[in-house]
C-alpha cells in the first residue's frame, strides 16, 4: 500500500517572485487542472516502473556506443583493441553506476537504497518476478529480491545482447583493409549500432507512456513503428550506399563480398519477438550481411527493451530460447469508504472522546487538528478513479500583475488561459481514512499533458523556443548542442511607462512539492511546491505590441498550427495560439522574440508556491530613512532578494553587510578593514519606504 503521508501544505494558486529588478517580474498566478490518465490503481510504483525502462534502456543504449566508438577506432588504426579499452570500459562502468543508482533512487524508498527493502516498492507492484527473465539461456537469470537486484537483471541482459550485437557487426572484419572495404566496415557497424540506439529509444518512449497509462500498448504502436521503419531504412541506404559498389545498391555486380568485408559466414539463428522468420542462414552476399545484421539488431533492442518494462508486457520467450518468464503486475484496488456513525451531541465539548464520537477538541487522535465542532473528524475524502497519474498547469484567467507596491506597473494582464507546464504525480495516499487521503508528492516539469507542448528542444544559451521543436524532458531527444527546456507559458507582453518588454519564463531546475488531489475531504486541492524560473527579458517590438503575436488560430492549444506568427524571427510562420493578453493579443511559443533583442536574464523564485494566502511583511530595517521596508537582499555575492532570514542560503543574514567588490565579495563583514581592496556595506540603492 502507499506510504501515508503528513504534510498538509498547499499548491500554486498565486505566487509572488521578489527581484531586485521586481518591475520585470514575469506571469506568476497558476491554477490546477487534473489529467487522468490511463487507468492506474495506485500512483505508487508509477515512477520506480518508469525509471527502470528509462536506465535500463540508456544504459544499454550508452554501452552500445562505447563500443561501436572503440571498435571503430580499431578498424581506422587508431588503436590496437581490445574492446573495450579504458576509456569505453570507464563509460560502461559510470553508466552501470547511474543504472544502479537511479533505479535505487525511484525504488528505494525514501533513504534511496534496495537492500533495505521494508520501505520500497514490491516487486509484484513494480512488475517483476523473483528471479531474472534471462537471455538466450545465458547466465542472467539470478534471483531477485529487491530493486537493487532488478538492476544488476537489466545490466546482465543488457550486456549480454550489447556485446554480441557488436561481435557480429566487427569481429570477423578483415585488416588490414583498402580504404573501399575500411569505410565499408565503418558503415557497417555504426548504420548497425544507430539503428539499435534508434529502435531502443522509439520502443522505450512507447513503453513509457503505456507505463504512465496514456498509451494502452502493444509497443510498438503506430508512432515507434514508423520511427523504427524509417531509421531501418536509413540503415540500409547507407550500408548498401558505402559497400554497394558502382551502383550504390545491394545487388550489384560489384558490390563487396563477405569475403572482401571479413564478415561472419552464417549469421546467429536468434528469433525477434514477433517476427517471422527467424534470423540465421548462410551469408553469401552484401544483401545476406544488411539482411543479418537488421535481424539481429531487432532481436537485441526488442529484448533489451522488453526486459526493463515487464509491466508493459510480458518478457518475450523468444529472448531465451523460447522459456522466458512473463511477469505482470498487480494492482491494488482503491479502498472504498465506510458511513461514518453519527456522535451524541450530550457529550461533545468535553474534551474526552465518548462513544460514538471521532473526537472532542484537544482529544483528537482521530484526525488531529481536524475535530470538527459536533466532534466527528471529516467526512472520509472521495478519489479519482482512476487515480490521475500527472496534473496541468494553466494561467489563470483574469490574471492580474501588480509588479512593485504601486504605480504604472500596477493592473498589467497576463496570458488567460496559457498552459504553463505539467507535473509527475507519485507516493499518492489511497487511504479513504487517513488525514492525508489524496495526497501526493508532486515533481517536474514534465511534457505537457495536453495537445500544446511547453517543452521544447532549445540551444541551451539562446534564451528563446528557436528551433520550435518539441520534447519530453524525461526522455529527451534533442540533438546538435540543444537541451530540452519546458517554458512556463508563452512569452508575456508588458509594457509601463512607455517601456515594452517580452518576458520568456523557463524552468531554471526542476521542482518538487506535493498536491492533494481529492475530490473531497479536508485537504482536497491544497499542496505546496519551489519553483525557479529564468526569465529572460527582451526589448519589445512596440508599446502595443511587445511581443510577436500568433494572428488567426482557428482554435487555441489544439496542437494545430493554423496562425501565423506577426513580427519576430518567425514572421508569417505557422502557430497555434497559446493564450490571450487582454492588451496584447494571442501569443505562442511558435512566435518568440528575437534573440538578439535579449537584454538580460532574472532568476525567479516562488518559495514556497502554495494555495494559502500569503502577506509580504514589512519587518526589515529600511536603510536609507529608517523605519521598516517590506525587503532587502541577502548579505551574499549573489545579493538574493529576503524578507527574512529564512530566504537566505546557509544561515546568511537578510539585509547585513556584505564585501562589495574585490576578491571576496559577498563575505559577511562589519568594517572595510575585513574586505580586501573593497568595501563592507550592500549593494545597490539604499532600501526606503515603497521603493
Amino acid at each position: 500500500m502507499p506510504r501515508p503521508h503528513t504534510s498538509d501544505s498547499k499548491v500554486t494558486s498565486a505566487a509572488t517572485a521578489r527581484s531586485r529588478r521586481a518591475w520585470l517580474v514575469p506571469l506568476a498566478a497558476a491554477v490546477l487542472a487534473s489529467f487522468a490518465i490511463g487507468s492506474v490503481a495506485h500512483a505508487e510504483p508509477f515512477s520506480c516502473r518508469r525509471e527502470i525502462g528509462r536506465a535500463g534502456a540508456k544504459f544499454s543504449r550508452t554501452k552500445m556506443r562505447a563500443l561501436q566508438k572503440c571498435e571503430d577506432a580499431i578498424v581506422v588504426g587508431k588503436t590496437l583493441g581490445p574492446c573495450p579499452d579504458f576509456k569505453a570500459s570507464t563509460a560502461i562502468a559510470k553508466a552501470n553506476t547511474k543504472l544502479q543508482s537511479a533505479i535505487a533512487k525511484r525504488c528505494g524508498g525514501p533513504d534511496h537504497d534496495c537492500s533495505t527493502t521494508a520501505d520500497n516498492d514490491s516487486l509484484a507492484s513494480i512488475g517483476w518476478s523473483g528471479s531474472c527473465p534471462n537471455f538466450e539461456n545465458g547466465g542472467c537469470n539470478g534471483a531477485i529480491a529487491h530493486c537493487g537486484q532488478i538492476a544488476t537483471c537489466l545490466s546482465c541482459i543488457d550486456q549480454a545482447a550489447v556485446d554480441q550485437a557488436i561481435d557480429l557487426y566487427y569481429d570477423a572484419f578483415v585488416t588490414p583493409a583498402s580504404t573501399v572495404v575500411k569505410k565499408c566496415q565503418r558503415t557497417i557497424g555504426k548504420a548497425s549500432a544507430k539503428f539499435f540506439d534508434t529502435k531502443e529509444q522509439a520502443l522505450g518512449k512507447c513503453n513509457d507512456a503505456v507505463l504512465g497509462g496514456s498509451s494502452a500498448g502493444p509497443c510498438p504502436d503506430a508512432t515507434a513503428a514508423a520511427k523504427i521503419a524509417k531509421a531501418e531504412a536509413k540503415k540500409i541506404a547507407k550500408i548498401c550506399s558505402t559497400c554497394g559498389g558502382s551502383d550504390k545498391t545491394c545487388g550489384g555486380a560489384d558490390d563487396l563480398t563477405p569475403s572482401q568485408i571479413g564478415f561472419a559466414a552464417t549469421c546467429p539463428a536468434v528469433d525477434p519477438p514477433g517476427s517471422t522468420p527467424a534470423c540465421g542462414g548462410a551469408i553469401a552476399n552484401l544483401a545476406d550481411i544488411v539482411s543479418c545484421v537488421d535481424c539481429v539488431t531487432e532481436f537485441k533492442a526488442d529484448c533489451t527493451s522488453a526486459a526493463g518494462a515487464p509491466a508493459a508486457g510480458a518478457y518475450p520467450p523468444e529472448c531465451n530460447g523460447g522459456v522466458g518468464p512473463t511477469p505482470t503486475p498487480t494492482a491494488t484496488p482503491l479502498l472504498t469508504a465506510t458511513p461514518m456513525v453519527t456522535p451524541t451531541p450530550s457529550s461533545c465539548g468535553n474534551n474526552t472522546v465518548n462513544f460514538p464520537e471521532d473526537c472532542d477538541g484537544t482529544d483528537d487522535a482521530g484526525c488531529p487538528g481536524a475535530c470538527q465542532p459536533n466532534c466527528t473528524c471529516p467526512a472520509p475524502c472521495t478519489l479519482p478513479n482512476p487515480m490521475p497519474v500527472a496534473l496541468a498547469f494553466a494561467a489563470r484567467p483574469g490574471v492580474d500583475l501588480d509588479t512593485g507596491w504601486t504605480g504604472v506597473s500596477h493592473d498589467l494582464p497576463g496570458v488567460d488561459d496559457a498552459p504553463t507546464t505539467s507535473a509527475r504525480l507519485s507516493n499518492c495516499d489511497v487511504s479513504l481514512s487517513s488525514p492525508t487521503c489524496g495526497q501526493c508528492d508532486v515533481s517536474g516539469p514534465i511534457e505537457y499533458q495536453g495537445p500544446s507542448s511547453t517543452c521544447r528542444c532549445t540551444n541551451a544559451t539562446t534564451p528563446d523556443a528557436s528551433t520550435l521543436a518539441n520534447c519530453d524532458p524525461e526522455a529527451p531527444t534533442c540533438g546538435g548542442g540543444e537541451a530540452c527546456q519546458c517554458f512556463y507559458g508563452p512569452p508575456l507582453p508588458l509594457s509601463s511607462g512607455g517601456v515594452p518588454v517580452c518576458t520568456v519564463n523557463r524552468f531554471a531546475t526542476t521542482f518538487a512539492g506535493t498536491v492533494n488531489v481529492s475530490n473531497t475531504g479536508p485537504h482536497a486541492g491544497e499542496g505546496a511546491s519551489t519553483v525557479r524560473l529564468r526569465a529572460s527579458v527582451f526589448n519589445g517590438l512596440s508599446a502595443t505590441s511587445p511581443c510577436p503575436k500568433c494572428d488567426s488560430d482557428a482554435t487555441a492549444r489544439d496542437g494545430l498550427k493554423q496562425g501565423t506568427c506577426n513580427g519576430g524571427p518567425k514572421n508569417g510562420q505557422p502557430c497555434d495560439s497559446a493564450g490571450v493578453n487582454a492588451y496584447f493579443g494571442t501569443t505562442s511559443l511558435d512566435c518568440p522574440p528575437a534573440t538578439s533583442a535579449n537584454i538580460g536574464d532574472l532568476d525567479v523564485s516562488f518559495k514556497p508556491a502554495t494555495t494559502a494566502t500569503s502577506t509580504l511583511a514589512t519587518n526589515r530595517p529600511c536603510t536609507a530613512t529608517g523605519g521598516n521596508c517590506f525587503c532587502s537582499t541577502c548579505a551574499t555575492a549573489a545579493a538574493e532578494p529576503c524578507n527574512g532570514n529564512a530566504d537566505c542560503p546557509g544561515g546568511v543574514v537578510c539585509g547585513g553587510k556584505r564585501c562589495v567588490g574585490g576578491s571576496n565579495e559577498g563575505t559577511a563583514c562589519t568594517t572595510n578593514s575585513q574586505c580586501a581592496s573593497s568595501i563592507c556595506n550592500r549593494p545597490g540603492t539604499p532600501t526606503a519606504p515603497n521603493a
